[in-house]
């Protein structure tokens, strides 16, 4: 499996591109222009075992009032934020109390909502470790029938709704102890007016405003977390991937501005959000002119859609709020196979994250996470 790099936009990212314009309209920031710009590249995965800060420098920095938790889409790989949270917990232990908003996409969306619900991250943590094997297990039949996922999807996913139902109960969206932003992508949304059916993403939270208010928060997770092909799809929806989303950090500051949602919406520069990545692979097509037909772009369109968006999201996010934007992320090691599916590799994506040097980080959240009087993370609170 391949996929394209530095940077470049494709047309799944149109939204994301439209969320960052209508902040940039507010005025809320001045930009730069192309000569005045970073020629940084857009990609900023670094090393294994370094993490990742903004490039630009403050040196005033107004007070924080809204902070955002995001963890990216990834499987099983989902083991490594939870692994860096705890590290990070042990010397900020307010860290989630005085989180906000927790956005998260996929793997990443049953985090946020475990969260949001009160499930510590230890706890989150060993029901990956308890539970990843049942939850991408494959009973031979199927696993003939599915020719591997390319007939049917890979895995069943009646283990992972079994335990989410368990473990959730009949907790709606309304009742999280915390905000969330959760995506999905809806295959058909059924809309009356034939010019206005189609398939598009869902963007499921627990603010004031919205409908979803009454939606189950395990059939949420659920859908969020329907990966294409591994799992098959839940009421109609699949995980956003489809959609190119996968890190939420931009789309979860987009939500902070909304004065329908929030009362008194911060000022984008004092918003912080913190970004965390499941580490990646550094894939590229080498070959400079190709001809490849649909069945040899699959496999690569599936990780493009995966991995190419978070670039974008984070390039925007650095340019919007700059130092107030933090993202942990790094290379995943090129000799060593750790699929999203394989629950196996648990204790080496465990090890990545116990040697991640997370001292940029701690000195980001003594600076900026810091609590105002102006701040509620109550769900009651506008």
């Amino acid at each position: 499996m391949v996929k394209l790099r530095c940077g470049q936009h494709s047309c799944c990212t149109v939204g994301l591109h439209l969320i960052s314009c209508a902040l940039l309209m507010q005025g809320c920031i001045s930009v730069k222009s192309c000569s005045e710009a970073s020629t940084k590249p857009i990609t900023h995965v670094v090393e294994l075992g370094t993490t990742t800060q903004s490039h630009h420098s403050h040196q005033h920095h107004k007070p924080v009032r809204y902070r955002i938790l995001s963890i990216d889409a990834g499987g099983i790989r989902g083991v490594v934020p939870l692994v860096i949270l705890l590290r990070l917990l042990q010397q900020y232990p307010q860290l989630i109390e005085q989180t906000d908003l927790i956005a998260g996409s996929s793997t990443g969306g049953i985090i946020a909502i475990l969260l949001a619900y009160g499930v510590s991250v230890k706890e989150i943590l060993e029901f990956y470790e308890d539970n990843g094997s049942a939850i991408f297990s494959q009973k031979l039949l199927h696993k003939l029938v599915s020719v591997d996922g390319w007939a049917k999807t890979r895995y069943s996913n009646k283990i992972l709704a079994k335990l989410l139902q368990k473990g959730l109960g009949t907790t709606r969206l309304r009742d999280l102890k915390k905000r969330v932003l959760v995506p999905a992508f809806q295959l058909d949304n059924k809309n009356p007016d034939p010019n206005k059916r189609s398939w598009g993403p869902k963007f499921f939270h627990n603010f004031p405003n919205t409908q979803n208010g009454d939606e189950l928060a395990y059939k949420v997770a659920l859908r969020s977390s329907a990966a294409v092909p591994y799992f098959p799809s839940v009421d109609g929806y699949v995980d956003a991937s489809l959609a190119g989303i996968s890190d939420m950090s931009l789309l979860a500051l987009s939500q902070s501005q909304d004065s329908d949602a929030i009362k008194h919406p911060p000022a984008l520069d004092q918003v912080a959000v913190l970004s965390l990545g499941l580490g990646e692979y550094m894939k590229y097509i080498a070959a400079k002119d190709i001809d490849p037909g649909m069945i040899s772009w699959i496999e690569p369109l599936l990780e493009i859609l995966a991995d190419g968006p978070p670039d974008v999201a984070q390039y925007q996010c650095r340019q919007l709020i700059g130092d107030n934007y933090h993202r942990i992320d790094f290379a995943l090691p090129a000799d060593r196979s750790l699929p999203i599916d394989d629950p196996s590799k648990i204790p080496q994506l465990e090890q990545i994250a116990r040697v991640l040097d997370i001292s940029p980080t701690l000195k980001w959240l003594a600076r900026t996470w810091k609590p105002s009087a102006q701040t509620s993370t109550s769900p009651a609170a506008p």
